[in-house]
């Protein structure tokens, strides 16, 4: 099972000024909770963000990224995002905090899978890396209760 949305839950415990949301992902039997800024989008940049990175591995692509915290470079030195690896029908997730000035270029969020490294299971120390999968088909499903969701409104 796969599904990533914004709750209506606003987070106090941010900066003065700063807006924020919590959000879910669920990868396959595990969840997690995130925070979303507000700050340069709101809840429907997110879900365009994903839907097109979603969108991107359903047609065939290896990776792609789903951002869940973004806040331009010039007001900020890292996003969050869980960066997606398919192989055949598989994707293997894993959460990850990008820092803007270890990129060789400008970070776009239009093309924020161009960022994502190669998939590694383990840490330069060895440690095993935290990942989970799903199958492409859970993708697929996601979208399809999204679709029909909006279609009963």
């Amino acid at each position: 099972m796969f599904d990533i949305h914004l709750a209506d839950e606003v987070v106090h415990d941010t900066d003065a000024g700063v807006t924020a949301l919590y959000g879910k992902i669920h990868l396959g039997a595990c969840a997690e909770t995130f925070v979303s800024s507000l700050v340069c989008w709101g809840r429907v940049g997110y879900e365009r963000q994903w839907d097109a990175a979603i969108q991107r591995l359903l047609a065939g692509a290896a990776v792609s990224a789903l951002i869940t915290s973004y806040v331009e470079p010039s007001m900020s030195n890292h996003l969050m995002r869980w960066p997606l690896y398919r192989e055949g029908k598989v994707v293997y997730v894993q959460n990850q905090m990008l820092f803007f000035d270890q990129l060789n270029a400008q970070f776009s969020p239009d093309v924020s899978w161009e960022s994502v490294r190669e998939r590694k299971s383990t840490n330069v120390d060895g440690s095993k890396i935290s990942e989970w999968k799903f199958g492409v088909q859970d993708l697929q499903d996601f979208l399809d209760r999204k679709r029909a969701a909006q279609a009963s409104f």
